[in-house]
């Protein structure tokens, strides 16, 4: 039985806790579907041979809006609950640590390519960008046009002209900012004022607080993924 489909990605139940994830596409590049297979979220997780089919055991699979819906009915509130966003950004660091060992990316956050498995592993979904490094600076390049949709960081949301060349810590901001909204139920007001910023006052000193404020920062050297 299909339960997703979205961009050529359709994911299937079989029975007994059994789901399949297919790439669709005619001429897939199956490194998203490599970033899933290594992101170590998965129970009894095997494949076929080329990373066009990944096969796994879980007793939930449900949209990141079916997710949102389970925690208001249990908090209350439209929002995630702190450890809820811990788990989002180790799953989501993990796909992105190992698409960029292999020069590629996510370029933004869309909420309808976000799958939740048991309640607890975030698994995204959505198109991969690869890059180029340049003396020593890795940089996407944007040569045709794109959609705009989802969080995005403030480069990619001010593009007027292409081609582009971005830094490839784009989606950085781009998870930052989505956190900020699971987290708080709504979106930043100004990101450049997040020293008086209400909303994250209530986690000083935290990590999530440190790994927001180091990713929603217009100086993309300075955003970091890779702790927290």
């Amino acid at each position: 039985m299909e339960i997703y489909n979205n961009d050529n990605i359709i994911i299937y139940f079989y029975n007994n806790y059994k789901y399949g994830i297919k790439n669709n596409n005619n001429n897939p590049d199956n490194t998203l579907f490599k970033s899933i297979f290594h992101c170590g979220s998965l129970e009894n997780i095997k494949r076929n041979d080329t990373y066009s089919s990944i096969f796994f055991q879980a007793e939930s699979v449900i949209s990141f809006d079916e997710f949102m819906d389970h925690c208001e009915k249990k908090y209350g509130i439209r929002k995630l609950h702190y450890v809820d966003c811990l788990n989002i950004i180790y799953s989501f660091k993990t796909q992105i640590m190992y698409l960029e060992r292999n020069n590629k990316t996510f370029y933004n956050i869309s909420l309808d390519k976000i799958v939740v498995i048991d309640f607890q592993h975030f698994l995204y979904l959505g198109n991969t960008v690869s890059f180029k490094e340049d003396k020593n600076n890795k940089q996407i390049h944007f040569l045709r046009p794109f959609k705009k949709n989802g969080f995005l960081s403030p480069e990619i949301s001010s593009l007027q002209v292409l081609p582009a060349i971005i830094d490839y810590r784009s989606v950085y901001f781009s998870l930052a900012s989505f956190i900020y909204f699971s987290l708080f139920g709504e979106i930043c007001k100004d990101y450049s004022k997040l020293d008086n910023d209400e909303n994250l006052e209530t986690i000083s000193y935290t990590k999530l607080y440190w790994f927001l404020l180091r990713n929603l920062n217009f100086d993309t050297k300075k955003r970091n993924i890779y702790y927290i």
